[in-house]
Order: structure tokens, then C-alpha cells, then sequence
């Protein structure tokens, strides 16, 4: 599942999981396996303030738009949050390591 990630400031930080065709955000399963190939599920579509949408490709692919809160104990230090990630089974975690360039 790929999975598109803006980020917000938020003292309540979620734990996002994917299992398969998906998205458990704190218990709340979200599950596309009855979507159709080709669709569209909009935010009001679903009753949950972290996501945003969600498109299931002609091949079956499924991409996931979330709100990902952080906030200073949950950010990690030399990190940022990745815009896009994929994940096939487990926890959704954008955090990526900072590129530094070597000028040398």
C-alpha cells in the first residue's frame, strides 16, 4: 500500500498499521478489499479525521492519503517525514534520515 503523508503538529499521535488492502488507524480498520479497481474513496467516505482519501489503480494498487500527527517527543531527531512511502504489511512509520550533502 502506498501511502501519501501531510503532516500536522498534534499532541494526539495515532498508530497507523497495514495489513494487506487495509489501514487500521487506533483500532479503526479502514478496508478496501471491496473497492473496486479504478475508484476513488473521498474523505467524507469514511469517519475518520486522519484520512484523506484513498485510489485503487486499474492494477489493484492502492494508494492512501493520512494526516500524520507529530509532535516533539514523537518526532525523531535527525528525521523528516517522508511525503510518500510504501508499506506492505506492518506499522506506517515516514520517518526517513536527513541527506546531509557533502560539499568536499
Amino acid at each position: 500500500m502506498k501511502i501519501q503523508v501531510k503532516e500536522i503538529n498534534s499532541q494526539e499521535v495515532p498508530n497507523f498499521i497495514v495489513s494487506g488492502k487495509t489501514l487500521t488507524i487506533d483500532n479503526e480498520v479502514l478496508d478496501f478489499t471491496s473497492i473496486p479497481n479504478g475508484a476513488t474513496v473521498e474523505r467524507e467516505e469514511e469517519d475518520n479525521k486522519y484520512f484523506l482519501g484513498a485510489e485503487i489503480s486499474e492494477d489493484g494498487k492502492i494508494t492512501v492519503k493520512i494526516l500524520f500527527p507529530y509532535n516533539a517527543d514523537t518526532y525523531e531527531k535527525g528525521k523528516v517525514i517522508a511525503k510518500e512511502i510504501e508499506v506492505i504489511d506492518g506499522i506506517v512509520n515516514p520517518y526517513v534520515e536527513v541527506q546531509n550533502e557533502d560539499n568536499n
